[in-house]
């Protein structure tokens, strides 16, 4: 079975790991938040890590990251909506995180086709605006 390299990455840095799996299809759809790292550099510099996790993707060992992962992928899973945003190329969202007419912003967003997000614009409560580009 082939093996991937994948990275959850949490914001600050990422957490890597080797997981054997069918596909790379396989890995997102059965993984939440993890890109299948392509780049052959990357790759022949993480595959001289020793220490790397490699978990197999129908059985990994119990609080591996491919587990956690797959757990945390589960639990959503279920939920209506899950899965209609799949395949797009960009994703226009819009969160409001104000609640019974209180004071708070705005949020735009645009996700790219891994799910990252590429920019948002936050509509601040007084007018302003505050436009962050979060990716090339």
């Amino acid at each position: 079975m082939p093996r991937y390299l994948i990275v959850h990455d949490y914001g600050m840095g990422g957490l890597w790991s080797w997981v054997r799996a069918e596909s790379a299809e396989a890995v997102l759809d059965a993984c939440a938040e993890v890109e299948v790292v392509t780049d052959p550099e990357v790759i022949a510099r993480m595959g001289a890590d020793p220490g790397l996790e490699e978990a197999d993707l129908g059985d990994p060992p119990p609080g591996s990251l491919v587990a956690n992962l797959r757990a945390q992928r589960d639990a959503y899973r279920h939920l209506p909506g899950y899965g209609e945003l799949a395949g797009r190329e960009r994703v226009h969202l819009r969160w409001d995180e104000r609640e019974d007419g209180e004071q708070g912003s705005v949020f735009l967003i645009e996700l790219g086709p891994d799910t990252r997000q590429l920019r948002n614009v936050e509509l601040l409560p007084d007018g302003g605006r505050v436009r962050r580009h979060m990716a090339d």
